[in-house]
């Protein structure tokens, strides 16, 4: 967590660090993003950043915390909007998701990137750790429909549960790809809204919960 140090920074400093520091571990994984980097955009003296923060990992977990709140008033939306099926929950899910990916870019991808962190020795199993988070959601909507018969008893949850988070996880990058867009573009611009329809986006996103669904409809 910050010292004191950093939370008596002006807001402006504080904003701008931030920004710096998010911007390397969106563009990179945690062992290659550099703290040297940050130090020479900021033009900040050697060494002073660790008057901030006690380590890298230490400014890697406030930055995920940051990057958290602002992607969840987003993800609210699905809660205070709970839809009766599961295809309908993924459905408005994906779509909140790629609201906060145009919203928040760089805030997203530094999310997105936590699911490859997966055998760190500063950091450890992060990337699976937060698959199950998701997974422990969707394993509940998955249940309450089988409950109703409206999924086949035979499948196995946690299984399908797994599948659903992925889809989860590969959706934006599948709508990236179909609007021939790259993060590099995305730090740089404001203009990504104009490049992506929603309209389009909410066909895709219902087709990408209805395959799911389709499949293990009972």
């Amino acid at each position: 967590m910050p010292k004191d140090t950093f939370l008596h920074l002006t807001t402006e400093k504080k904003e701008s660090f931030v920004h710096a520091c998010a911007m390397q571990f969106a563009m990179y994984n945690y062992e290659k993003a550099s703290l040297s980097k940050v130090v020479t955009d900021l033009k900040m003296a050697k060494g002073s950043i660790y008057q901030y923060f006690e380590n890298k990992k230490d400014i890697y977990e406030y930055l995920i915390e940051v990057c958290r709140q602002k992607r969840k008033p987003y993800i609210q939306q699905v809660f205070d909007n709970m839809p009766e099926l599961l295809k309908d929950v993924l459905k408005l899910y994906l779509i909140q998701e790629l609201k906060f990916a145009i919203n928040e870019p760089i805030s997203f991808k530094l999310l997105q990137n936590i699911y490859d962190e997966k055998f760190s020795k500063d950091i450890g199993n992060k990337g699976t750790h937060f698959i199950l988070k998701n997974m422990d959601f969707i394993r509940g909507m998955i249940e309450r429909d089988m409950m109703k018969g409206i999924i086949f008893p035979e499948i196995e949850i946690h299984l399908l549960s797994y599948m659903v988070a992925n889809i989860q996880i590969r959706f934006i990058e599948y709508v990236f790809m179909k609007y021939n867009l790259d993060y590099n573009y995305i730090y740089t611009t404001t203009k990504l809204k104009k490049h992506i329809k929603m309209s389009e986006v909410d066909i895709i996103a219902e087709q990408f919960a209805n395959f799911v669904y389709k499949g293990i409809k009972n």
